[in-house]
């Protein structure tokens, strides 16, 4: 009797433990955008794809990830749009930079971050979800399900964006070793981002204790080790006049690398990407922080991953 009080108590505690961001409802959303069809999925193993364009929602556990697919039939690469800031104006769910997919020559997919939910104002959420279901891996597994569907290597796959997008990029560039990773004026290290932006952040996905944070503190930075043992090309796009990111990221993450590890090269010097890290410098007093506009970065995602090419399998 002992033993059952004991384990239903612990239980009991448990669930006491579950908060409401860690549960998802299943439930059915409607088309998410005009004269595009969508499609819901109760769990990631049920997802089947259409040709053409779609916007999907798998309702897991812990999780609810939607995206949006344009998926052509001559085309055997793959490229993974992943977002930045939100405009929560606009609602939780966006695919940022959907509209280039007709202009990529290869499957695209723009994900919605699962971090940003209608539960929350997140405005920024790094694809980490909360503790219980890790958005990044959640990710790399619809990926894979993605290639398996379509039959897509490993080294056909690109994963692509900017700022936080370009942190989710590296960060799912550690378990997929052969992809591309184009990441632009990317956060490397999370707690050294804005701090309007990060607590908000730990509060909503690891708030339960500090030995839980503590726990998952990698997924809150660029794990420079995994990075290095990558395969597939690793770009980092990089404004010198950005100058938080230069010195609160880019410098103390090269810092940790050995000078044969990666190469740092100025945009106007770049021909063709070397082994290791490549990290291209470009100078835009302007922008700073903003990225490049949609035909100077569709061109550059065409150089680096070589979409023009359709490789076969």
């Amino acid at each position: 009797m002992n033993y059952i009080k004991k384990v239903t108590m612990g239980m009991i505690n448990f669930l006491s433990n579950v908060r409401p961001q860690d549960k998802v409802k299943v439930k059915q959303r409607d088309n998410i955008l005009v004269n595009v069809p969508h499609y819901n999925f109760k769990y990631l193993t049920s997802l089947k794809l259409n040709y053409g364009e779609s916007t999907c929602s798998i309702f897991d556990e812990q999780i609810e990830l939607n995206f949006y697919s344009f998926i052509k039939k001559e085309s055997s690469r793959l490229i993974i749009l992943l977002p930045g800031a939100v405009d929560r104006s606009k609602g939780a769910v966006g695919f940022q930079r959907y509209t280039w997919a007709k202009e990529l020559n290869a499957n695209v997919i723009s994900f919605s971050d699962p971090t940003i939910t209608e539960s929350n104002d997140l405005k920024i959420g790094w694809f980490q979800n909360v503790s219980a279901n890790f958005g990044v891996n959640y990710l790399y597994k619809t990926v894979k399900s993605v290639q398996k569907q379509l039959n897509i290597k490993d080294e056909n796959v690109c994963f692509f964006g900017s700022s936080a997008g370009g942190f989710a990029s590296l960060k799912v560039g550690e378990f997929n070793l052969k992809a591309t990773v184009i990441a632009i004026n990317p956060q490397i290290y999370l707690k050294n981002y804005s701090k309007n932006f990060y607590i908000p952040l730990l509060k909503y996905s690891y708030d339960r204790d500090n030995d839980l944070r503590k726990k998952y503190i990698n997924r809150l930075k660029v794990d420079s080790k995994l990075i290095t043992k990558r395969q597939g090309d690793t770009v980092i796009y990089q404004n010198i006049q950005d100058k938080e990111h230069v010195n609160l990221h880019l410098t103390p993450f090269i810092n940790m690398l050995k000078p044969t590890q990666y190469n740092e090269i100025r945009l106007d010097e770049f021909e063709k990407i070397q082994p290791g890290v490549s990290v291209i410098l470009y100078d835009d007093i302007v922008a700073k922080h903003s990225p490049p506009g949609k035909s100077e970065t569709i061109d550059f995602i065409n150089q680096i991953f070589d979409c023009d090419k359709l490789n076969s399998n």
